[in-house]
């Protein structure tokens, strides 16, 4: 019995989609706060 991959795919896209919307607040490499948000929200 093989595991299904698609609810890992789906967990990547919402994670890259979170991503995304936290760096179009500013630059993720230049603001800590960001940074962290992005690490600890994905």
């Amino acid at each position: 019995m093989s595991i299904p991959w698609q609810p890992y795919a789906l967990h990547i896209l919402d994670a890259i989609a979170r991503i995304r919307q936290i760096q179009a607040r500013g630059d993720l490499t230049q603001d800590q706060v960001l940074y962290d948000t992005t690490l600890r929200s994905v």
